[in-house]
């Protein structure tokens, strides 16, 4: 590959397969996996107590320092056993250990699907001139949970550029904003 007159040489870039379907790039993969377990194998009591020893570090429900915006307290929580956090929500003239609503938990969107990554959860005033919600072009573990019917259209753009907002007007709402 030549960019900018640098000539880069990538041995391996004959292992890119996008879509996991090339036999001999299926079929290296296995045997270097197969080739890594063997060489590892004598150590895997070491690597299981290295594991247990970094969860058990790990606390079992971590909940973050709440923040304030339009009158709500915003926070999220994960839970013991869970990998995804909870994205919460308080009115701000509760006491704090008052109960919470819970806007997304991303546990149970993850259980639909074999990956799902949330990349953050923006908190927005009212619906955004540039986004609207889609459903769509979208891969499941990226359509937005919750949407009024009024707002399931194409959103223009590209979605690798997409990110998720929730929205407050008059009912939740999650909305994909493109760039």
């Amino acid at each position: 590959m030549t960019l900018h007159g640098d000539t880069r040489i990538d041995n391996y870039y004959w292992l890119r397969d996008d879509e996991r379907a090339r036999p001999d790039v299926l079929e290296y993969l296995h045997a270097e996996n197969a080739y890594g377990k063997q060489v590892m194998d004598s150590q895997l009591s070491l690597q299981e107590r290295l594991l247990k020893e970094i969860i058990d570090r790990i606390p079992q429900r971590e909940v973050s320092a709440p923040y304030s915006k339009n009158g709500f307290r915003y926070r999220q929580v994960y839970e013991p056993g869970c990998e995804y956090a909870i994205y919460q929500r308080q009115s701000v003239l509760k006491e704090e250990w008052d109960e919470w609503e819970i806007l997304l938990d991303a546990n149970q969107r993850a259980a639909k699907s074999e990956f799902y990554t949330l990349g953050g959860l923006g908190i927005c005033a009212q619906q955004p001139a540039n986004g609207g919600g889609g459903r769509l072009p979208f891969p499941p573990p990226v359509r937005p949970a919750l949407l009024r019917p009024q707002q399931r259209r194409v959103v223009p753009g590209n979605p690798r550029k997409c990110h998720l907002r929730l929205c407050l007007e008059q009912r939740f709402t999650l909305c994909l904003v493109c760039a």
